[in-house]
């Protein structure tokens, strides 16, 4: 019931290729912690990953609103489609 946990945990299950175990952690701790950019960014890959692109994006966006110095925002613009 650690949301810094869980968000590590969900993090981690996306990381290994486990997306859709990955989005189910990593609703809830995005839910709870909108501001949690490194959560909130794995959650948009793994949306990605299970074909989701519409509501991907939208989390992506969202990760570069709250920290425009997210350090893999050149990744999520090239995935937004931003040059």
């Amino acid at each position: 019931n650690n949301v810094i946990i869980q968000g590590t945990y969900g993090c981690t299950l996306q990381h290994a290729g486990r997306n859709q175990e990955a989005v189910k952690v990593l609703g809830p701790v995005v839910q709870a912690t909108p501001k949690d950019a490194w959560s909130r960014y794995c959650l948009g890959k793994g949306l990605l990953a299970e074909k989701r692109a519409a509501d991907a994006r939208n989390h992506l966006q969202q990760v570069l609103r709250d920290d425009p110095r997210f350090p893999r925002r050149a990744e999520i613009e090239k995935i937004n489609g931003v040059h």
